[in-house]
């Protein structure tokens, strides 16, 4: 099991941060991951709205965190690939993979929010093209020498994209699936990881989009538990029940509630018994310990530990991820 920090700033109601303040802070979540031993930070982009849309640019920010740390890996969890031009993504993204030594993972999601793709003028009947052929292209771009692509929406001839990434032949690649049958099986069919964020999904319905990953995986030849699969979770250590159940309550129906405005109508529990225990890594380090073994017998690889969210103080937050470095994360050496 390998551990990273997953960030995605959501401005809620009286608890404001300008940008400049949020900048630093994630990157001094990131410098504090790499100290504390995780292996990856992972930053979700959105667009337009409180709920995330200080990162519009992952690959700005990304810059950054490499410049002010050696060895974490930098992700994006996920880049919405019908909203951005796939060959300005694919130079963007090598350009990163340069300057960070190769420590770059580029997870890729359809998107989900109406507002992002009106805000861009694109129509959302569009982005499963839109996503299929800018996967292409991106894989494309990132081979050696020119590629030449036709598609509805890319038409490429002998296009040579420089820099090329360090690692070859391209960063690791992350397909983000939440209940899309396609994309649980376009991830397996073309080889490529998965990323699932299973906190407003029935366990029954994370083990479903499980099997139509490894199926495709084993119908295209490839070993059907050879990819990776990255669980996001909301995190919070204590040192007992009640203050891990108590502490950050009112915090994660704060997130949630920001989910739900992007979006637009309600698409999150409203309830905190449907969130807490089961779907969120909140307790004791024994408690936690315990559930990701759980996730691990599902064949989750990868957990991205969101630590900071709604108006969670970020002392607590920090007081949290250092128990979980100190207590938890030896367990899984």
């Amino acid at each position: 099991m390998r551990f990273g920090l997953f960030c995605l700033p959501a401005q809620c109601p009286g608890h404001h941060r300008s940008a400049t303040e949020t900048y630093a802070a994630l990157i001094g979540s990131a410098v504090e991951a790499e100290q504390l031993g995780l292996h990856s930070i992972w930053f979700a982009e959105h667009h337009f709205s409180p709920y995330g849309g200080f990162i519009p640019s992952i690959p700005v920010l990304g810059a950054a965190v490499a410049a002010n740390t050696e060895r974490i890996r930098i992700g994006s969890a996920a880049t919405v690939l019908p909203l951005r031009d796939a060959v300005e993504t694919a130079e963007s993204f090598a350009m990163l993979d340069v300057l960070s030594g190769g420590r770059l993972d580029v997870g890729v999601g359809r998107g989900f929010l109406p507002g992002e793709f009106a805000g861009r003028g694109v129509l959302m009947s569009d982005r499963a093209g839109l996503f299929t052929e800018g996967l292409s292209v991106l894989r494309g771009a990132w081979a050696d020498g020119p590629f030449t692509f036709r598609g509805e929406h890319y038409r490429l001839d002998g296009v040579e994209v420089l820099p090329k990434p360090v690692q070859r032949p391209g960063p690791p690649l992350w397909i983000a699936a939440s209940t899309s049958r396609d994309s649980f099986e376009r991830a397996g069919r073309e080889g490529l990881n998965l990323m699932v964020n299973p906190y407003n999904r029935t366990t029954e319905e994370l083990a479903a989009g499980l099997a139509w990953y490894r199926e495709a995986r084993r119908a295209a030849g490839l070993a059907p538990d050879g990819g990776r699969i990255l669980a996001n979770q909301h995190l919070f250590v204590a040192a007992t029940e009640a203050q891990a159940r108590d502490l950050p309550a009112q915090a994660l129906m704060e997130y949630l509630g920001a989910v739900d405005a992007a979006f637009g109508r309600p698409l999150t529990p409203h309830d905190y018994a449907d969130m807490y225990p089961d779907n969120v890594l909140f307790g004791t380090p024994d408690t936690v310990i315990a559930k990701i073994r759980q996730w691990e017998r599902l064949g989750i690889t990868d957990l991205s530990l969101m630590t900071q969210f709604g108006s969670l103080a970020p002392e607590l937050s920090s007081a949290s991820l250092q128990m979980f470095a100190r207590k938890v994360l030896p367990c899984f050496a």
